[in-house]
């Protein structure tokens, strides 16, 4: 017996319910960058390492950058983001921070005993297929009258909480 052909009424209901099943698996199903962004926002810890970046000061008059090749890294750790608030640890001591989620990950403002800022950002990056998350921190610092600013480029892991 010769296989009969499927009815173009049965063809259209088949694309209809497939329709609707992907369009219910596309909202039901959360994206690799909300996985990325509520994982980066539930860390309590995380470790950054920077290791190029632009800084310049204004010993000589203007600020002319310069680029540097070296080796920063410290820990955000006891991030409350409910709180706004964590704490920083590097080789200069800890500081307490100001912790912000934010819509692409979560911005640390640190403000030193001299008033200066220093702002770093981790980005959950949906983009990014590493498991870690690129980063960049800022200094806008005034100290006895030089102006020294710099940026630097790293990137940031979860650590699991103590």
């Amino acid at each position: 017996r010769p296989t009969e052909m499927p009815s173009s009424c049965t063809i259209f209901i088949c694309g209809i319910l497939t329709t609707l099943l992907c369009a219910v698996l596309l909202v039901a199903t959360p994206s690799y960058a909300d996985e990325r962004l509520a994982r980066l926002h539930s860390a309590k810890t995380l470790r950054c390492a920077f290791s190029i970046g632009s800084s310049a000061d204004s010993r000589r008059g203007d600020l002319k950058p310069s680029i540097e090749a070296s080796s920063m890294v410290f820990v955000f750790d006891s991030i409350d983001l409910q709180e706004s608030s964590a704490r920083a640890v590097g080789s200069q001591g800890s500081s307490n921070e100001i912790a912000l989620r934010t819509p692409s990950g979560i911005t640390f403002i640190e403000k030193t005993n001299t008033g200066n800022h220093v702002f770093t950002t981790v980005f959950s990056g949906s983009g990014n297929t590493s498991l870690a998350f690129h980063a960049v921190t800022s200094r806008h610092m005034e100290m006895m009258g030089v102006v020294v600013v710099s940026q630097w480029y790293g990137a940031c892991e979860i650590l699991p909480s103590q």
